[in-house]
């Protein structure tokens, strides 16, 4: 039952980096090519793991939380840096 637990908080957390990635896109007009959804999906990838980490240690911290909006905002800069 764990083991279920901590699979829905990953796919919940990549659906939730993916999809703030997506719309930053959508806010800002961008064009992307196919690269960048690799990258796209790479850095959700990774996001979700580091979030998931950290979960089994405290599952909700003031820390944690700012830590997601700083790399939520990183990536996003990163990856529509051109415009």
């Amino acid at each position: 039952m764990r083991l279920i637990f901590w699979i829905i908080e990953f796919l919940a957390t990549f659906s939730e980096m993916f999809l703030c990635i997506i719309f930053c896109g959508i806010f800002i007009n961008n064009k992307k090519n196919s690269k960048d959804n690799k990258i796209i999906l790479l850095l959700s990838l990774l996001y979700s793991l580091i979030v998931v980490s950290i979960n089994h240690f405290t599952l909700y911290s003031p820390v944690q939380s700012m830590m997601s909006l700083f790399i939520m905002s990183g990536i996003c800069c990163f990856i529509y840096s051109d415009n």
